[in-house]
């Protein structure tokens, strides 16, 4: 049910289903303090569920996998990255590719010219 629910958000973005999605994996152990300081945030957001829905949402590991298959049964290309997907992406960015992400972070990549941020699950 998840898996739908995501597809029909990057479907209602109109990507082309010649555009690859990237799928993050395990977070840097330059990181890990930020990750467990957010996993800390978790617990206590599942406390009162109801007000912190959003915010308590984890995706993970098998998750993403699952999506991963779903997706590629579907005809999308999907790169499992390692670690975080900037490297990845930056490294296969061009000067006229787009980037399409909340991640504010890629704006210190030189290979990175335009961003797209969606916001409230538009665009």
């Amino acid at each position: 049910m998840a898996h739908e629910a995501l597809e029909r958000y990057i479907e209602a973005s109109e990507l082309s289903k010649s555009a690859i999605l990237y799928l993050n994996g395990a977070p840097p152990v330059e990181k890990a303090r930020t990750h467990k300081e957010r996993e800390k945030k978790r617990h206590q957001y599942h406390e009162n569920i109801t007000k912190n829905a959003n915010r308590a949402f984890h995706w993970s590991s098998w998750e993403r996998q699952a999506f991963a298959e779903h997706m590629r049964r579907r005809g999308w290309t999907i790169k499992e990255c390692p670690f975080e997907t900037d490297i990845a992406i930056t490294a296969a960015c061009k000067c006229d590719d787009i980037v399409v992400s909340s991640d504010s972070d890629y704006l210190a990549y030189q290979s990175v010219r335009t961003i797209i941020r969606p916001f409230r699950e538009s665009f």
